[in-house]
């Protein structure tokens, strides 16, 4: 019997291989993507629903949430509330603009949440700055976010992409060109 990974789970497992790889003093920062799955105000009254997110994304160091909605009622801000009530204060990284993902009539936006203490935000931005034909390739734009560790300076940055799994081989591929 062996693990099964999704290929989105093996992206980031790669992308967390090549930062221990390639930059060793970020040895131990942990980083993570979730889709939290239309996360609006439902899901903030929740209290089960705000339990479990709030657990997984403590585990973290960085954490991307995807599928955030509701910006008008101020999800990512209350999230970040209930996130730092257990200490260990967490920020919100400049979060990207709100988009509509190809074929829908809802926004979203992607939520990067991260510990000050182990590394830095030096900021993000929607991979339609770097390449212009972005929407042919991607249902939803990829995001660029850097950072600095604390301890050492030392640069690092995290693509950020949300496919649909029919889609996600042609996404994923396409990240070459962001």
């Amino acid at each position: 019997m062996g693990y099964k990974l999704g290929l989105a789970s093996c992206v980031l497992l790669l992308l967390e291989c090549w930062i221990f790889l390639a930059v060793p003093q970020v040895n131990g920062i942990k980083i993570a993507a979730y889709n939290v799955r239309i996360f609006g105000k439902t899901k903030l009254d929740n209290k089960v629903a705000m339990d479990t997110i709030t657990k997984i994304v403590r585990q973290y160091d960085i954490i991307l949430i995807q599928e955030v909605r509701g910006i008008h009622a101020d999800v990512p801000g209350e999230l970040l509330n209930r996130v730092n009530q257990l200490g260990n204060d967490y920020q919100i990284c400049n979060t990207v603009r709100t988009f509509k993902p190809a074929g829908s009539t809802h926004r979203e936006l992607y939520l990067y949440l991260y510990r000050p203490a182990t590394v830095t935000c030096v900021g993000t931005e929607e991979a339609e700055a770097v390449n212009a034909n972005y929407n042919q390739a991607f249902r939803r734009p990829p995001t660029v976010a850097t950072f600095k560790t604390v301890n050492g300076n030392v640069p690092f940055f995290i693509v950020g992409i949300h496919t649909q799994p029919q889609r996600a081989v042609t996404e994923i591929n396409s990240l070459v060109d962001v």
